[in-house]
């Protein structure tokens, strides 16, 4: 069996302050830099044998205390980055409202049918990241445990696909910065141990 423990980057100050980011490639403010270390202590008694990364900063300033602390390499795997925000990118929900209401509205509603205004579609995105972590997990031995750091909206979207759920339901699943969602992976099915955990045991 494969244990894959996924987690979401730390806060940027885009995410402070409520602003869509997507691909823009905002680092780790304070707060986020300091859920990395704590991430780090969290992960110490875990035996890691890879770890990966979108290519966006803050995924691997989340990832890069515990990658020293387990004197691994950070391997970039651009397809886990997030979703194109498109137009919306750098912008906050309540100017987003504003200009594409029925547009917004869809994308947290009905994302299977929903398109971000010069942005990817969701179906996109999931297909990507879907394809990403299958290749990761074919390169992945047996019984050994496996860090991915990630974004919020990929994610959702990757277990939607995983766990057989509908794409819809994606903003169900809570997951705050620096959670911990664990997967065991058995004969090519996922199984769910927790999802988002902030501060619990891993």
């Amino acid at each position: 069996m494969k244990t894959i423990y996924l987690v979401r980057h730390g806060q940027t100050d885009y995410n402070k302050k409520g602003m869509f980011q997507g691909h823009i490639d905002v680092p780790l403010n304070e707060e986020g830099l300091s859920a990395a270390q704590n991430l780090q202590k969290r992960l110490k008694n875990i035996k890691l044998v890879k770890i990966y990364v979108s290519d966006l900063i803050r995924t691997r300033q989340t990832a890069e205390p515990t990658a020293k602390d387990h004197n691994l390499p950070i391997i970039t795997v651009p397809a886990l980055k997030e979703i194109s925000f498109g137009k919306w990118e750098g912008l906050k929900i309540e100017e987003i409202k504003q200009k594409w209401p029925a547009e917004i509205k869809a994308v947290f509603f009905h994302p299977s049918t929903a398109r971000v205004v010069g942005g990817e579609g969701f179906f996109e995105v999931q297909k990507r990241v879907r394809e990403a972590l299958q290749q990761i997990i074919v390169e992945q031995d047996e019984d050994t445990a496996i860090l991915i750091v990630s974004h919020g909206g990929a994610i959702r979207m990757l277990l939607c696909a995983i766990l057989d759920m509908n794409i819809d339901n994606m903003w169900k699943l809570t997951l705050d910065n620096v959670s911990i969602t664990k997967l065991y992976v058995k004969k090519d099915n996922f199984y769910l141990g927790y999802l988002n955990n902030i501060d619990g045991s891993v």
